[in-house]
């Protein structure tokens, strides 16, 4: 019961009514060394890149800037000679002023080795440190909570931050890239380095087909207590209706290092409401 309490209480705060008039304000560059003075003012959402590259989401890097919407996410995991790892999860995230947002994940659903439970949640803050039109730059912590069971890969604290970025680079493509580090309660570290590259198509077009997107990530994590591991993440992203709904698609594959047989395939499944 108290993983349902904790999942409940965070809900609870992510959808509150916002304290602040968002979108009254305009949007303006922040540099870094105004942090402590527009900490608490009102968030805008920034534009597009010079280009038209908007600021979404993508499959298989972190965000260096701040997104406002909710996700439903599904995952099926591939492994050889093993039973398939199935992850059905639920995300809000919100900046709560200029400078500070909040992120909260919470699997509902977690299908491994036939044992079928709860996850455990992981609570997100992201410190933006400088944003122009066409670059934003954030420090991210995330805290994973032990709302799960031990039995479905849960039941662990751990914790991890890093540095997140994403840049315009003209004609559409923007480019992103996150190097962190985390440790979960018995020690174990993980050092981890991604990038990506993608175009907007049509960033313009409002309807089904809308922003256009096609990307590629690259990540790599090296655990101290395991097997290094370099994945490859092809994916595509499109506007699904009029309103700011959005479908993801992506294929995560092991490309290299010494985990490379750990998983075949992973397929992801995301649909992200903005507001």
């Amino acid at each position: 019961m108290a993983s349902y309490r904790i999942c409940l209480a965070l809900l609870t705060f992510a959808v509150a009514p916002a304290a602040m008039a968002e979108d009254a304000v305009p949007w303006e560059p922040l540099r870094f060394g105004t942090i402590a003075q527009d900490f608490a003012a009102p968030w805008a959402p920034p534009p597009d890149g010079s280009s038209g590259a908007p600021r979404q989401g993508w499959l298989g890097v972190q965000d260096g800037f701040f997104t406002r919407e909710w996700h439903l996410a599904y995952d099926n995991t591939e492994i050889e000679d093993g039973e398939d790892r199935q992850t059905a999860l639920f995300r809000y995230n919100r900046p709560l002023t200029r400078r500070f947002w909040f992120g909260a994940e919470v699997p509902f659903i977690v299908d491994e080795g036939g044992e079928t439970d709860f996850g455990d949640v992981t609570v997100t803050t992201q410190i933006m440190l400088r944003e122009t039109r066409d670059l934003s730059l954030n420090w991210s912590n995330a805290l994973r909570l032990p709302t799960g069971e031990a039995e479905t890969g849960g039941d662990l604290w751990a914790f991890d931050t890093g540095l997140n970025l994403w840049t315009d680079l003209g004609a559409g493509i923007s480019a992103r890239g996150a190097i962190g580090y985390g440790s979960d309660e018995g020690g174990n570290g993980i050092a981890r380095v991604s990038a990506a590259l993608g175009q907007t198509i049509n960033p313009r077009r409002i309807g089904l087909g809308g922003q256009f997107t096609y990307s590629v990530a690259a990540s790599y994590v090296d655990p101290e207590d395991g097997d290094d591991l370099t994945t490859l993440t092809p994916a595509l992203r499109m506007r699904l209706a009029r309103a700011p709904i959005f479908g993801l698609l992506g294929v995560e594959m092991p490309v290299g290092g010494a985990g490379e047989d750990s998983f075949e395939q992973r397929v992801i499944l995301q649909i992200v409401r903005g507001f």
